[in-house]
């Protein structure tokens, strides 16, 4: 049951990232799950703005172009130094 908790959890997580912020719920929920120290809701509002920088420095990364980009974990370099 607690893995099902966890998986919806992440899918709602997921779908508040889309949308590039986090509810005061979803965030005292996330410290819960993880057994984080609680934070009260001043403390999380001082915090919001790094959270929401994180957050869209995030959804860059997922809209990167990669398609023509050679996976290293392709790449194997002979003992001598050649490919």
């Amino acid at each position: 049951m607690r893995f099902v908790h966890a998986s919806l959890m992440r899918h709602r997580v997921f779908q508040e990232v889309k949308s590039m912020t986090l509810s005061t719920a979803t965030l005292k929920a996330m410290i819960h799950e993880y057994h984080g120290f609680p934070l009260s809701d001043e403390e999380l509002e001082w915090i919001r703005p790094e959270l929401d920088n994180y957050l869209a420095e995030a959804e860059q990364l997922r809209e990167l172009e990669l398609a023509n980009v050679l996976s290293a974990r392709l790449l194997h370099v002979d003992e001598g130094g050649q490919s």
